[in-house]
């Protein structure tokens, strides 16, 4: 009988815990699996976004195949105001603006590139952008503006391309001193390589001796 009552003080002792936590304890529960439902609707609800996303994205490839700036365009701005933050939205920005700079307008190219820049989230697009940006604002003749994106010069594959074209960029404002530094630092990258010949060619016309490293 000793156990007996053992274990009816233990259930009386439950009984009376349930009773005075029971509803927290429920409360907990229901906090948890709404938390976790919520959750699983969040990833459903991404998923489907991230869907939708790829598929506008495709249109505008389609639509500049075809030719239809126009409807490119749409989808272009579609993704920038309702899936900002995917990177098919900078994909889309960077393909507008390669459509605007056979269009030779400038302006609308850096606009979307600039677009891409402060929206991405991926470093590999914003050295991308950045890229293409400066370069835009080089052809518009803003040179200023373009060394102010090239800076500073990211330490990735990119790094020769960036070195290059900040040589390009002094080169117009007529720094060759600056533009043979800038030169030879791509010389000095190995991932730019394949464009060796040019750099030395461009260092030969600037009367510089120096040779690929």
């Amino acid at each position: 009988m000793a156990g007996y009552r053992s274990e009816e003080e233990q259930i009386d002792q439950i009984r009376r815990w349930w009773g005075e936590y029971g509803r927290s304890v429920i409360a907990g529960v229901i906090i948890a699996l709404v938390s976790i439902l919520g959750w699983q609707q969040w990833h459903g609800y991404r998923d489907r976004q991230e869907l939708a996303a790829a598929a506008a994205y495709q249109a505008l490839v389609a639509d500049l195949g075809d030719g239809n700036t126009a409807a490119a365009k749409s989808q272009a701005e579609q993704l920038q105001s309702e899936h900002e933050g995917s990177a098919y939205a900078v994909l889309a920005a960077l393909q507008m603006a390669g459509q605007y700079v056979k269009q030779d307008d400038l302006q609308a190219a850096g606009k979307a590139l600039r677009w891409a820049v402060d929206h991405t989230q991926l470093p590999a697009l914003q050295t991308i952008a950045r890229l293409r940006l400066a370069r835009v604002l080089l052809g518009a003749g803003d040179a200023k503006a373009a060394l102010q994106v090239a800076q500073p010069v990211p330490k990735d594959a990119f790094a020769g391309q960036f070195q290059e074209l900040i040589g390009d960029i002094h080169i117009a404002q007529s720094d060759q001193a600056s533009a043979i530094k800038a030169y030879q630092a791509a010389l000095a990258d190995g991932s730019n390589s394949q464009r060796h010949g040019l750099l030395q060619a461009k260092l030969n016309d600037l009367g510089s001796a120096e040779s690929a490293l």
